[in-house]
């Protein structure tokens, strides 16, 4: 049996490893800690399997000389790969120490391979919104007409929590807007737990708001990552107000942009577009009025014609009548005359007919036909009967007359 002392075997370990890999590779990797001590960066990696348990882990190394010349070779954005919770795709040189192990010194590093494998994942998140049903759920809530009461969650020292308050106070309507702050994390490994905190409480008292905004300034794409988690992406679909964000620049796209109700390119764009949508509403009431003017002008105008038609109609109907009544009048008037005229001419007759009757009667007449009256005493006699012996009489001839004594 051959025995091999340790030295030896690591040794042979060391020279193996260094026959292999004479040159850097590159590897991609999982950053699951990252520390810096003295400019330099101490990395811990992981490779996950499919049930997300770790199938591999090493330590890593980036000495402060070579990071300094990865991030002026590279730009700022090679710094901000540098995080836990990153893949990243690393050149690493593989070496091997007797007494301190494996070590992968990391020469160089790919941000854009990150950025990649961020909105990758980005999009694997939303496709799972998507099929819940879930990243629809914004878009089918509708806006009051009005925006007032604003929840804001951002962090108070955001330089794009000033800029949104700012736009918002100068608008040149002079609306007025009530904010609540919800003080969050815009970075870091903090976003997702203060985010959804904050939006816990403002869907507990969602009575007490118009819409709900998520502001931050600008930032590296890798800056922004921290939005990009599946449960910033539900608790953001199942609110229950219409929530706005302003995340990052204009070329800037995160996850809350992809779900929610309204996404604006800066804080600053958001804060117009409340005030622009609250301009369109007071505009439509102004035109509303300007209608509602105009059409009671005009139904003034058809009352007017109506009854200027309706006083011309009873005006002629009224003249008509009176010519009407008028001639009614005249007609009974003329049937009157008539009936006078025809009742005197009979009435005439009649008194002709009396006259001629009481002429007949006229006592002179009668004398004069050989009649006489015969009175005594005043009293007409008509009978013998009436006188005795010795009676005076008075007989009239009508223009004369003579006294007698019964014999």
């Amino acid at each position: 049996m051959d025995i091999i002392d340790l030295h030896s075997v690591l040794l042979r370990v060391r020279r193996a490893l260094a026959l292999n890999f004479q040159q850097p590779i590159w590897i991609r990797t999982e950053l699951s800690q990252v520390n810096e001590r003295r400019g330099n960066r101490y990395l811990e990696l992981v490779q996950k399997g499919n049930d997300q348990n770790p199938i591999a882990k090493a330590q890593a190394s980036v000495w402060g000389r070579t990071f300094n010349k990865v991030i002026k070779a590279r730009g700022k954005t090679a710094e901000d790969v540098l995080v836990a919770g990153q893949e990243v795709c690393l050149q690493v040189e593989v070496d091997f120490h007797e007494i301190y192990g494996l070590k992968l010194n990391v020469v160089d590093w790919d941000p854009s391979f990150t950025i990649g494998q961020l909105a990758l994942k980005r999009m694997e998140i939303l496709q799972e919104l998507a099929n819940s049903g879930e990243q629809a759920l914004q878009s089918k809530l509708t806006l009051k007409p009005v925006l007032q009461r604003i929840a804001v969650l951002t962090s108070s020292a955001a330089a794009g929590y000033a800029d949104f308050k700012q736009q918002l106070k100068s608008n040149p309507y002079g609306y007025r807007f009530s904010e609540s702050l919800f003080d969050i994390a815009v970075q870091g490994v903090n976003v997702e737990e203060t985010l959804i905190d904050g939006l816990q409480k403002v869907s507990l008292n969602a009575s007490w708001y118009d819409v709900v905004v998520i502001l931050r300034g600008g930032g590296s794409k890798l800056d922004l990552a921290s939005f990009d988690r599946i449960e910033i992406g539900r608790a953001i679909a199942n609110c229950p107000l219409p929530i706005f964000v302003g995340i990052g620049h204009e070329i800037d796209e995160t996850l809350p942009d992809l779900v929610a109700h309204r996404s604006l390119k800066t804080p600053t764009a958001l804060a117009s577009a409340l005030i622009d949508h609250n301009a369109i509403f007071e505009t439509t009431q102004l035109d509303l009025a300007v209608k509602v003017g105009r059409l009671a002008q005009q139904h003034v105008v058809a009352e007017d014609r109506m009854l200027l038609t309706m006083a011309n109609r009873f005006d002629q109907l009224g003249r008509a009548e009176l010519l009407n009544q008028k001639n009614q009048i005249e007609l009974a008037n003329k049937s009157l005359m008539n009936r006078v005229s025809q009742h005197l001419a009979s009435s005439k007759q009649l008194l002709n007919g009396q006259a001629r009757e009481l002429a007949a009667l006229d006592p002179k007449r009668v004398f004069a036909r050989g009649f006489s009256l015969t009175t005594k005493g005043g009293q007409i006699l008509t009978s013998s009967d009436q006188v005795s012996v010795g009676d005076e009489i008075n007989t009239s001839f009508g223009d004369e007359s003579i006294n007698s004594k019964v014999l």
